[in-house]
């Protein structure tokens, strides 16, 4: 497993900016949500375990239907994806202390990550 090697920047967005940011993370926050229902559905109906590739090709179908998911760039929704990807494979790690993915509470720290 490769370690992180992302960077982190701070902003000072303008007002407008602020609200797209934190509309993005939103969305962010529901996909997680949604991806890891869809996951945990999908291995209760068929014992199949889905991984980000596999979804992020329903998520280019949503993309299509959904306005708020198609409103957040494909790269931020890519990514959340990879993030549970990891989250998952860090959980049936048994060297590593992580617990099951939890879903993520409105209250929860906003954030929109970009590869490259």
């Amino acid at each position: 497993m490769k370690a992180d090697t992302g960077r982190k920047y701070r902003l000072y967005p303008t007002r407008g900016q602020e609200e797209v940011l934190t509309k993005w993370g939103h969305s962010a926050r529901a996909l997680w949500n949604l991806a890891l229902e869809q996951r945990q559905y999908v291995y209760k109906q068929r014992g199949v375990t889905m991984r980000a590739v596999e979804q992020c090709l329903h998520l280019t179908a949503a993309r299509g239907e959904i306005d708020w998911l198609a409103e957040l760039p494909a790269a931020a929704g890519q990514q959340v994806l990879r993030h549970l990807d990891r989250a998952f494979d860090n959980f049936f790690n048994p060297s590593h202390p992580a617990t099951y993915p939890k879903f993520k509470k409105r209250g929860h720290q906003l954030k929109v990550s970009f590869p490259g």
